[in-house]
């Protein structure tokens, strides 16, 4: 556990939400798949957040792909590390 998850109890719930097929419209790898957009914009792409129980990336896909999206604060803890809260 993290030095500001430990002194925080500050924790981000991020569902396996899976993602929706920009082609058929299908949702895919739901509960075993995370996919979150992040502000990033690059043309008709953008930037996302890809975790499930093995791996963790981030990658740029077409923004027709329908990832979660979920609105996150940044803030220091106790002045050391940057955190999501």
């Amino acid at each position: 556990m993290s030095y500001c998850v430990a002194k925080c109890k500050r924790y981000v719930l991020l569902p396996m939400a899976g993602n929706r097929n920009n082609s058929n419209g299908l949702l895919n790898n739901v509960g075993s798949n995370c996919n979150y957009w992040s502000s990033t914009v690059d043309g008709t792409n953008s930037n996302n957040l890809n975790f499930n129980s093995n791996n963790a990336n981030m990658n740029n896909n077409n923004r027709a792909n329908g990832n979660s999206v979920r609105c996150l604060n940044d803030y220091l803890c106790l002045g050391h590390s940057l955190f999501l809260k």
